[in-house]
């Protein structure tokens, strides 16, 4: 099995060290194609969306309700099912 890719919280806002998971539209094992919204999180400002780059199965690394550190991995999109 191989990770195709890693998503990771990126750095919306230069005050903020950590972000709040709001909604995780994803399950473990899902298969997603490119352009899927797989989650949202919130920083002290804003709610900002991650989508998919890439099809692939889904690997969750965190829960909805979560904090997470900017540039903490939180879903990787490998290339089967089970990770």
């Amino acid at each position: 099995m191989k990770i195709k890719e890693k998503i990771t919280i990126p750095h919306d806002n230069v005050n903020d060290e950590e972000v709040t998971i709001k909604n995780i539209y994803v399950k473990n094992g899902d298969l997603i194609t490119e352009g899927t919204l797989v989650l949202d999180y919130e920083t002290s400002k804003a709610n900002f969306e991650i989508e998919s780059t890439i099809s692939g199965y889904v690997a969750i690394l965190i829960n909805e309700g979560d904090n997470a550190k900017i540039g903490q991995e939180i879903i990787f999109i490998t290339d089967e099912k089970g990770y």
